[in-house]
């Protein structure tokens, strides 16, 4: 996706779970959400799903934060997921 994430960048909800913290990240310019996890561990994911199915996932290799690659949210709602390493999991709302 050819756009900048630097500008019109939103955080529209964020969850909790044994320390990790999910964001639901959104860039109007590029009409495009994606999943930030912070405060995780290698093998932990981050997942973003819009309505239609799309979904885009990273888990971590080497320290403690990564980011999904985009799904396409003109118009569509979307969620943003934690995944533990043990399989514990929890989501944003769709928004």
């Amino acid at each position: 996706m050819q756009c900048s994430t630097t500008g019109d960048v939103l955080t529209l909800e964020h969850q909790e779970l044994q320390g990790r913290t999910i964001n639901l990240r959104w860039s109007r310019d590029c009409q495009a959400a994606w999943a930030e996890l912070t405060g995780g561990m290698p093998g932990d994911d981050a997942l973003v799903q819009n309505s239609t199915g799309e979904t885009q996932h990273r888990s971590i290799v080497s320290g403690s934060t990564t980011y999904s690659p985009m799904v396409n949210d003109e118009n569509l709602t979307v969620r943003a997921c934690v995944t533990l390493r043990s399989g514990s999991q929890k989501c944003t709302l769709h928004h």
